[in-house]
């Protein structure tokens, strides 16, 4: 995987992490605080809804008051009687003495609803309620009353009235109603929506069912529950002034703001998903400028040194942050290697041509060997040629006197004698064709170790299939019999390659006769060399590819290692090891590099060749450029 799509994985993986945290501190830290604030609005909602409630209470009870001071309240028979802004905010108004005796009670004409005044009395008066107190000098009172299943708000407060001559305490008593009416004018003051509902049997009962628990009705209990992802319900419970429930205050509380937060989180979070792709692309970009295309020029140049393609002196990348240093000692550093690999190239060409030499020698010894025994065997023959008895024959037929007989009779001889001598004349002369043909052999070798000798080698453009059909043609014939070799076809669309022949036919004869012997030792169901060629690029110069594929015995990983190198051999003992560290030596002085590949023993092998298509007289210079003496089964 690529270094870009790498950053693109992890700045998406950071990405995607991202979200899980803020979905996750939205979950178990921003819900539950807005679901708190929602609740903290809803009390205070409802506490605002109470503090009506209780304000409305205070109303009568100043109501109250009021009448208390003055001078006779229980002379108040009449509606009338009230002061005019008294009278439009209670429904009746009433006095007890001490004995619990009502010596006034009056009634709003247009409060209809309102129970009568004894039904009220009855509902005061039971068990001596905190409204009439023992001490009624001493008592002052206000809240919420159930009479006959209506709501009331009473204000109480001691008075004293005149009765008989004499003054004796009493309480001045006014209510209210809580109606529609009442309801809709505290919703219009305090700007809240509620609703008021007697606490009964039937009530609690209903409500423990919706909130799912039972509620007790404690002084600053407040209950809620959802309806929905709109609105929250809450609940409380109000006492009358006897301590026990008797009115349950409800309201509904829009989720405006856990819905709007969510709103606006939800919106955030498209805002940054949108984002984030202008963001991935903006830091790959910059990435790429910065670090990437960097890196790659670097891996660039890396990859052409492992080729073989040394850059020396070349700065390709003039920065002065971590990965520009990096670039300039990496310089630094190939600039000694290739001064270093100079002098293994010069020591291994030197160390080349003497093993060069001294296979040529020995294939020379060789040829020499049968010539010298032929010329032996003609000389022997020469030798034992006897001529004295022709010469007897020539001069006794050249006699006058001679029998006829015998004159016949040495004719016959002196014929079969030439016929003698032209036999062995051809003879002769086919074996001085051989002798020839052999030293014609020595010659060639010779004139092909002062070729290498020579400063610049021959070079010749030739068609890519001729070279591979010349080579394959070198396998033995106890070899080529027993393998297919193949030659795509793509590479007769070749353009003709400049090379020297002599010695790139060499290099393939090694390679072809090597595949040849392997897969004879393999001995594989269709034993087969396979050809191939194609031309690439490589830092702007055109490069032929040959790949010589065989499915034989393949090479062992630790073979494999040291391939290249002197001495080095897969094949049995008692071989030198010479051919392919020359080969690769030779392909180095090319401009070019060889390598092989193969998954295991028995598994074939695959041997790549790359050089320069066209080359001029400097290309091959063999003692002024560079090569490299191949260690280790590496590329140059």
């Amino acid at each position: 995987m690529r270094l870009r799509e790498r950053i693109l994985i992890l700045l998406f993986l950071a990405f995607c992490g991202y979200l899980g945290m803020e979905y996750v501190i939205h979950c178990n830290v921003v819900k539950p605080k807005l679901e708190q604030m929602q609740q903290f609005a809803a009390r205070q909602q409802i506490q605002r809804c109470e503090k009506g409630l209780n304000g409305e209470a205070r109303k009568l009870q100043q109501v109250a008051e009021q009448l208390g001071y003055s001078e006779k309240p229980q002379d108040i028979s009449r509606w009338s009687d009230l002061p005019k802004d008294l009278s439009e905010t209670v429904d009746f108004v009433g006095v007890v003495g001490e004995t619990g005796q009502w010596s006034a009670f009056i009634v709003r004409k247009d409060a209809s609803t309102v129970p009568d005044a004894n039904a009220v009395l009855v509902e005061l008066k039971k068990g001596k309620t905190p409204v009439i107190a023992a001490e009624p000098s001493k008592f002052s009172r206000k809240g919420i009353i159930s009479s006959n299943g209506t709501l009331l708000f009473i204000g109480a407060t001691p008075c004293v009235i005149s009765q008989a001559g004499s003054s004796r305490p009493a309480t001045v008593i006014v209510g209210r109603l809580i109606n529609a009416e009442l309801l809709y004018s505290l919703r219009s003051q305090i700007f809240t929506d509620f609703s008021c509902t007697p606490y009964t049997p039937r009530s609690a009962a209903m409500l423990t069912r919706q909130l799912g628990y039972e509620a007790n009705g404690g002084q600053d209990d407040i209950y809620s529950r959802k309806l929905g992802d709109e609105l929250l319900q809450c609940y409380k419970l109000l006492s009358d002034i006897e301590g026990k429930p008797v009115l349950v205050l409800q309201t509904d509380v829009a989720r405006d703001i856990l819905n709007e937060s969510q709103r606006i989180l939800y919106l955030a979070g498209y805002i940054r998903l949108a984002t984030v792709f202008p963001a991935i692309a903006i830091l790959t970009t910059v990435f790429q400028v910065v670090v990437v295309s960097p890196v790659v020029r670097l891996i660039q140049n890396i990859t052409a040194i492992a080729k073989g393609q040394f850059v020396r002196s070349q700065r390709v990348l003039k920065r002065r942050d971590e990965i520009g240093i990096l670039a300039y000692e990496f310089d630094q550093m190939m600039e000694r290697l290739d001064a270093v690999q100079r002098k293994l190239v010069e020591k291994s060409y030197i160390s080349g041509m003497a093993e060069m030499a001294s296979g040529i020698l020995h294939n020379a010894r060789n040829a020499l060997s049968p010539l010298v025994s032929g010329m032996e065997r003609m000389g022997e023959k020469i030798t034992a040629m006897d001529s004295s008895e022709l010469r007897c024959a020539v001069q006794e037929i050249q006699q006058d006197n001679m029998d006829p007989k015998r004159k016949a009779d040495l004719q016959r001889f002196l014929v079969l004698s030439l016929q003698d001598q032209q036999q062995f004349m051809q003879q002769t002369k086919e074996n001085l064709d051989v002798l020839a043909k052999q030293v014609y052999q020595v010659e060639e070798m010779l004139n092909g170790q002062k070729f290498f000798n020579s400063a610049a080698r021959p070079l010749e453009s030739i068609g890519l299939k001729q070279l591979i059909e010349e080579s394959a043609a070198l396998i033995p014939a106890r070899l080529r019999s027993e393998v297919h070799v193949i030659i795509d076809r793509e590479i007769e669309q070749f353009r003709p390659v400049r090379v020297h022949r002599v010695v790139f036919l060499q290099v393939l004869e090694n390679l072809l006769v090597n595949a040849a012997e392997s897969l004879v030792k393999a001995k594989p169901l269709y034993p087969k060399i396979r050809i191939s060629a194609k031309v690439e690029p490589i830092d702007n110069i055109e490069m032929l590819h040959l790949r010589i594929e065989d499915n034989g015995t393949g090479i062992e990983p630790e073979i494999m290692k040291k391939l290249f190198e002197r001495g080095i051999s897969s094949k049995p003992e008692g071989m030198t090891g010479i051919g392919l560290h020359w080969c690769a030596n030779t392909i180095a002085a090319m401009k070019g590099r060889i390598w092989a590949e193969s998954e295991g023993k028995n598994r074939g092998a695959y041997f790549h060749i790359v050089i320069p298509v066209w080359q001029d007289k400097e290309t091959l210079t063999i003692n002024e450029e560079k090569g490299a003496d191949y260690e280790s089964g590496h590329e140059a």
